[in-house]
């Protein structure tokens, strides 16, 4: 097979980790019979007058292009070169290569996958960094910021006035010409899927590490080694240097291999025990790594693989790394090495004067090091090779099935967070798979028509009635199979939590029991069932629907939020604070199951705070501590991720009981995003997604209880290893891209079941409620929440003539564009309404917005959005919103009143509530919503714009 290997730079004129494998692969390659040739780049120096020069590397000719213009991080041509195509497409010309494998392609260029796409070329792309979504290659800012392994280029901060939307979505474009994308790791290899690559095209290829001598005990101080390269500020040398500076033991050497002196400031103190070592041959590797005791690798930047962690171990030498991906996939915590916080020092001062005091842990990790599987080149040509006969078409194809689904419509009974965790983010994993959807709330009057262009129906949440038995109805006759989909079992009666809901007001108890038989009703009626977590796939089961899980995750949306409130918190000085954040009145029993626990830890570290969000009644155990607890009300997602990116410990506590055990794990997502750890009870979903000791930690009694937070409040390394791996599993495995494959396939797979069995009437109850179609407006997926009180256990007075209901608010963010309020209606019909937007509540403030809402028929406890031009400039304003009737020739309007909220729990008291534009206990139950990139010709500012009803 005739084999073209590019790469942007190759021996001899730069060594480096991908050009060192794309040699050892060519050579590798050649001595099994195929023909390779090297394409590459050059920095420019002596390069001949028409750009282009060739040499040969043991025997491989090797075809060098002048890039140096590419060369430059923050340039066009480092990702896109036209210059340099025309050498290209002459190589290919001459070559003529069967396939071509692209390493790494920086300065090189797109228009090389254009040229071999043009000439049908099957190609192969290495992934040997993320510099397909980072323009910096390894994830890390200038300042040292650690940022995601997946990436919005939309936000990212870290090149300002270079247009990264547009370079990713040319790579995006280019990248889908390869038949095969592989990376050497799996955090590779999950960071490309996150990143948009389609999960078929992805497989993991390790690089190979050929045999090298063991290293033999030897007594005398323990020799740590550091490698050095072209940016040691990146590969975490400042780290290293201070962590040593900070040791308090003698001991130890430390030989900076390929470092030059003065390269780093060498800590007085230390300076007899650092020495400076040059630069070192790749065959010598075995050699030099033979002669050390532990190789340390403290990289801040993410490490795709990193081979000197694996040559090390191969000589039987123990690795201390940071958590920086490529590493961790080696390393067995305790066995062959040891594992710190990314740019930590405190946290690997720690890890290396264990080494040196334990001489058990050096001869525990010396054995475990020798005894580390570690890929050959063997077996890393075996499956490139196994890669090019497939694309090449000289491998049997493999047989995939074109999707059936083409058109998916969701019907929800609730709305807030169950409805974007069970809606909004699946409709986006949908979206990403080229399939479209739409979400309507389950009294919507135009569900029968929506049923009728849809090919699957979800239905989220929905209680049964008679407006749903009809719509049920209308999708059997047309043959919609009807997937039944929750995140908590309310659809058993002999799950309900009594011992919670005896806590609520009687109304409120008896509401949620008459909806649970309904929620079941409506299961009964459906063909099968999603559910976040195992044992709601399992309830479903016993009632005869088949159940699958699909776990709850995070979209896009939140994702970027969690890592904006991380860059902004990141460095701040402050005490150890945990958090709990309650978002319903039913979770006041969870939280005592930890109250006890807390009063200890905080007795026990007076530098420990506590922060409870939202809805909760707390007993006398915290009373003591009261000057360092914080209380704050219920606060919408993208605030809570702010909130959670200045704290520390994250509690998930949840009582042993099977309500509890169904529930999913959204308090790890919404932590781990933002890189805080979480303590959290043994339920199903917190053992699937907590690793204990690896990514947070588990307790079930008191005494661990007492134990985890402890140890977390203590150790701020621990914390911030912890955080660090839960901030990479969210990231890699629970946004839209990593998880709308198992989306899109159990939602085929009804789909397809249903086509195969005979149709049936629908089991709908003869006895269903009697309800009726109308209006009830959901959260928009275009928009960010913000300001917002959506708890309500009141109304105002009925709406009359000259009767105003408002709301005085802060504004979260720029663009401030729409406003719920909550209205009830005992006749089920809503008059027209007028909702107005100024500046403060006095009576004769002028408004800035003014909207009519049409009259006509509402749901149950319905809200209702006024939307308007976004106003820009309303980030941290005060507004005053206020609903009247329209005006109407008609004296008779139907009665309708606005929900409000006034007895609070626990959270404090509600404000801001105004009757007649005088303010007055309590809040209207009210939501914003903002669009920060509003149109140029979006209303200014000013007093009596009007927008149109809906």
């Amino acid at each position: 097979m005739r084999i073209a290997q590019v790469i942007t730079l190759f021996l001899p004129e730069f060594v480096g980790g991908a050009t060192l494998v794309c040699a050892d692969v060519a050579r590798g390659l050649r001595d099994r019979g195929h023909t390779v040739e090297v394409f590459c780049g050059s920095p420019g120096a002596d390069a001949s007058t028409e750009g282009v020069r060739h040499w040969e590397i043991d025997g491989i000719p090797v075809t060098a292009v002048d890039a140096a213009s590419g060369y430059v991080t923050l340039d066009t041509r480092s990702h896109r070169h036209p210059a340099l195509t025309p050498h290209f497409e002459s190589f290919l010309d001459r070559f003529a290569p069967d396939v071509v494998h692209l390493h790494s392609i920086q300065a090189l260029g797109t228009t090389l996958i254009d040229a071999a796409a043009a000439r049908a070329v099957p190609i192969v792309v290495t992934l040997h960094d993320w510099w397909w979504a980072c323009a910096r290659l390894f994830l890390v800012d200038a300042d040292g910021f650690v940022c995601a392994p997946r990436v919005d280029s939309a936000r990212c901060h870290c090149a300002p006035g270079f247009d990264l939307v547009a370079r990713r979505r040319e790579l995006d474009r280019a990248l889908a010409h390869a038949a095969a994308v592989l990376t050497p790791s799996r955090r590779l290899a999950e960071s490309a899927i996150a990143n948009g690559v389609p999960r078929a095209r992805v497989a993991v290829c390790p690089n190979g590490v050929a045999p090298t001598p063991r290293a033999a005990p030897r007594p005398g101080p323990v020799r740590f080694g550091y490698v050095g390269g072209p940016d040691n500020r990146a590969k975490g040398l400042p780290t290293l240097l201070a962590a040593v500076n900070r040791m308090g033991v003698g001991g130890w050497t430390l030989d900076l291999l390929g470092v030059a002196a003065g390269a780093a400031p060498v800590p007085l103190a230390v300076f007899d025990r650092v020495r400076h070592r040059p630069p070192f041959p790749p065959e010598r590797r075995g050699a030099v790594f033979a002669a050390l005791d532990c190789l340390v690798v403290p990289s801040l930047m993410r490490e795709s693989y990193s081979m000197v962690a694996r040559e090390a171990l191969a000589c039987g030498v123990p690795v201390i790394a940071s958590d920086s991906g490529g590493p961790q996939e080696v390393l067995r915590e305790g066995a062959n090495g040891l594992t710190f916080a990314t740019g930590d020092a405190d946290d690997l001062a720690r890890a290396m004067r264990a080494l040196v005091r334990e001489p058990e842990l050096r001869e525990r990790l010396r054995d475990g090091a020798a005894a580390t599987p570690i890929p050959t080149l063997h077996a890393q040509l075996d499956q490139l090779e196994a890669t090019y006969r497939t694309v090449t078409g000289r491998a049997e194809p493999r047989q995939v099935a074109a999707p059936a689904l083409r058109r998916v419509l969701f019907i929800t009974g609730i709305d807030g967070a169950p409805f974007r965790y069970r809606v909004t983010h699946l409709r986006e994993q949908l979206r990403l798979h080229g399939i479209a959807s739409a979400a309507l709330y389950y009294s919507d009057p135009t569900i029968p028509a929506a049923i009728e262009l849809a090919d699957l129906v979800v239905v989220s949440r929905v209680p049964m009635s008679a407006w749903v038995a009809r719509w049920m109805a209308v999708a059997r006759a047309a043959a919609r199979p009807l997937v039944f989909s929750c995140d908590d079992l309310v659809f058993d009666p002999a799950a309900a939590p009594h011992d919670a809901l005896a806590l609520l007001p009687e109304h409120h108890r008896a509401g949620w029991l008459a909806y649970g038989g309904r929620y079941a009703a409506t299961l009964a009626a459906c063909d099968a069932f999603l559910g976040s977590t195992q044992p709601l796939a399992d309830a479903a089961v016993r009632v005869g629907i088949p159940g699958t899980v699909i776990r709850n995750g995070l979209g896009a949306p939140e994702l970027v939020a969690a890592e904006t409130a991380r860059h902004d918190a990141a460095g701040a000085q402050r005490d150890v604070r945990i958090v709990y954040a309650s978002g319903t009145t039913m979770h006041d029993l969870d939280f005592a199951l930890v109250e006890h626990a807390l009063a200890t830890v905080l007795a026990a570290h007076p530098s420990a705070r506590l922060t409870l969000v939202g809805y909760l009644r707390t007993g006398g155990a915290l009373a003591p501590f009261a000057r360092r607890i914080e209380r704050l009300p219920f606060v919408p997602w993208p605030r809570l991720f702010r909130l959670l990116a200045a704290a520390d410990i994250c509690l998930a506590p949840l009582r042993a009981d099977a309500f509890s055990d169904a529930k999913s794990e959204v308090k790890y997502l919404e932590a781990g995003a933002v890189g805080v750890p979480t303590v959290a009870s043994p339920t199903w979903a917190f053992r699937e997604a907590i690793r204990h000791g690896e990514n947070g930690l588990l307790a079930a009694t008191h005494d661990d209880w007492v134990r985890a937070l402890d140890a977390l409040v203590a150790d701020g390394g621990l914390r911030r290893r912890l955080g660090n791996a839960a901030r990479d599993d969210v990231f890699l495995q629970s946004g839209p891209e990593a998880q709308g494959d198992a989306l899109v396939e159990a939602l085929t797979a009804v789909l397809r079941r249903h086509a195969e069995r005979p149709a049936s009437p629908p089991l709908v109850p003869a006895d269903a409620t009697p309800d009726h179609a109308g209006r009830y407006d959901l959260e928009p997926g275009d928009a960010m929440p913000g300001s917002a009180e959506t708890a309500r256990d009141g109304a105002s007075p009925v709406l009359a003539a000259e009767r105003a209901v408002g709301q005085v608010f802060a504004a979260d963010h720029d663009g401030l564009c729409r406003i719920d309020v909550c209205v009830a209606s005992a006749s089920g019909e809503m008059p027209a309404l007028v909702v107005q937007v100024a500046a403060d509540p006095a009576p004769t403030s002028p408004a800035l917005r003014r909207v009519g809402v049409a009259a006509g028929p509402v749901a149950e406890d319905a809200w209702i959005a006024a939307e308007f031009a976004p106003i820009e400039g309303s980030a941290g304003r005060t507004f005053y919103a206020w609903v009247t009737l329209a005006p109407a020739e008609a004296l008779e309007v139907p009665a309708v009143t606005l929900r409000t909220y006034t007895a609070g729990w626990g959270e404090g008291p509600a404000s801001g509530l105004h009757l007649d534009h005088h303010p007055t206990p309590g809040s209207l139950a009210f939501r914003t919503f903002y669009r920060s990139h509003a149109s140029e010709s979006a209303a200014p500012l000013t007093p009596g714009s009007t927008a149109s009803s809906r």
